[in-house]
């Protein structure tokens, strides 16, 4: 009850909030519009982020992940064709339909190299490259639930409503104006911009949110630690504390006193600090494997616990699972040195990567780059489209040395088998003559004549390649 109150209390106190719930409350006196600002217990989150290590850990490999791939920007010369290959694009477990994709997008999108999008991609603004931005972007999403970015909009002749820049703007003291179950925003404002910012110059990111309906919420989304607020957040806390109150008593310790017979209760603390102490000096305070001998047979107890007896360990190790599990990591890969009997990191990181990082990479792809600042640079005449470019996860590339072991068992050509491996085609026609596996021989010299009635006779036309005539 009191750590609750004391993070409702911080959040209160926090920079700008008194202004924003002050300034929320007299505009819907005035105006009647509705306003809503983040939820008090948002700052629950943003310490155990802070403070827990396992959250920090697995949310800064993701948002690293996010920041560090590349963006590949494209124009579209045609739409009926780029339009299909969205469509396709999203049916990633069929195969058939992946090989149909890569083809259209070929016929559908040119590459381009420079362009004013792809400076911006890379420079959003003043104060940060593509990776920090990305990398605020991700974390904040995941721990808050929602956040905003600003495009700020050049009003000059030649580039009117074009984005020039972009920023990721303050979640803490944000008021979102005029919003509903069913209804978009109208504004925004913000504790340290004096005026209100235009729904057009604001893009809203939010995770789906059950709880948005039982609080009148609607613009703001889950938290990713939601989940983990009992199992992993307070508890990791009472981990610690038995950590450290551990290691203040130094551990696990045995008091030794005089046997002779006698119990611990017929000596007194002097006595036994004696004896005590004059074990210390012969072990000389870290001498291990020593043979001390004593006059008098001794007896000793076990006093406190260690972190084994108190199974902290296991607990973080399962703490550690709950928050991949949330966060579509796996396990492994935040815990390769421990995980000593796992010889595949490289799968644990290809599963981390489809399936925790991808995911949230594509969507701010679509909301952000595509639908947010791309949309203001195309034009009937010019339009474009920005991906992520994959091929930066060598995590996601195919196993050479597998693929070249399936294609040698099938009756391909040698210039399939370049273009397989990404090399150029080669002029020469026999280059694509297919190859049978059995010693890589072309097929020609296995064909009979088509108009033989028994092929097995042979009636003169075929030589034995390997008789001389």
């Amino acid at each position: 009850m009191l750590d609750k109150f004391r993070y409702k209390l911080a959040t209160a106190l926090a920079p700008g909030m008194g202004q924003a719930l002050t300034a929320g409350r007299l505009n819907y006196l005035i105006t009647g519009r509705a306003v809503t600002v983040l939820p008090a217990d948002s700052l629950t989150y943003m310490r155990a982020y802070v403070e827990n290590d396992i959250i920090f850990a697995v949310q800064n490999w993701k948002a690293k992940k996010i920041g560090a791939c590349p963006p590949v920007l494209f124009q579209v010369k045609d739409k009926k064709k780029f339009h299909r290959y969205l469509e396709l694009r999203k049916k990633k477990d069929d195969p058939s339909a992946q090989r149909q994709a890569k083809e259209l997008k070929e016929q559908a999108l040119d590459p381009v190299d420079s362009h004013r999008i792809l400076d911006i991609i890379n420079k959003p603004n003043p104060k940060q490259n593509r990776a920090q931005f990305l990398y605020s972007l991700s974390t904040m999403y995941d721990v808050l639930g929602t956040t905003f970015v600003y495009g700020n909009r050049s009003s000059s002749a030649v580039n009117n409503g074009q984005i020039q820049e972009l920023w990721r703007m303050q979640e803490y003291g944000m008021q979102v104006e005029g919003s509903g179950p069913m209804t978009m925003p109208t504004q925004f404002r913000c504790v340290y911009v004096k005026d209100p910012i235009p729904a057009d110059k604001m893009l809203t990111l939010q995770r789906f949110n059950p709880l948005a309906e039982a609080n009148s919420l609607f613009d703001w989304g889950m938290s990713l630690l939601e989940p983990l607020r009992l199992s992993v957040i307070t508890k990791h806390q009472s981990a610690n504390e038995a950590e450290n109150e551990s290691y203040q008593n130094r551990g696990p310790r045995k008091l030794i006193f005089p046997k002779e017979g006698a119990t611990l209760d017929e000596f007194d603390l002097e006595q036994i600090q004696k004896v005590q102490d004059n074990l210390d000096k012969k072990l000389a305070k870290g001498s291990y494997n020593k043979v001390v001998a004593n006059s008098v047979a001794l007896d000793g107890i076990d006093i406190g616990s260690s972190l084994v007896d108190l199974n902290v360990n296991e607990s973080y190790d399962t703490m550690l699972e709950k928050v991949c599990a949330v966060y579509g990591v796996r396990k492994e890969t935040m815990a390769s040195g421990k995980q000593s009997t796992f010889n595949n990191l490289t799968e644990a990181r290809k599963y981390s990567l489809t399936d925790g990082v991808i995911p949230d990479l594509n969507l701010i792809y679509d909301k952000v780059y595509n639908g947010f600042l791309v949309s203001s640079f195309n034009t009937d005449k010019e339009t474009f489209h920005v991906e992520p470019d994959l091929d930066f996860y060598h995590e996601l590339q195919e196993d050479q040395k597998a693929k070249a072991e399936y294609l040698s068992m099938l009756p391909v050509t040698s210039n399939q088998l370049l273009e397989a491996f990404g090399y150029e085609p080669d002029a020469n026609p026999l280059m694509n003559i297919p190859m049978i596996p059995s010693g890589r021989i072309p097929i020609t010299d296995f064909a009979a004549d088509p108009n033989q009635d028994d092929p097995t006779q042979n009636d003169g036309t075929y030589q034995d390649p390997k008789k001389k005539p």
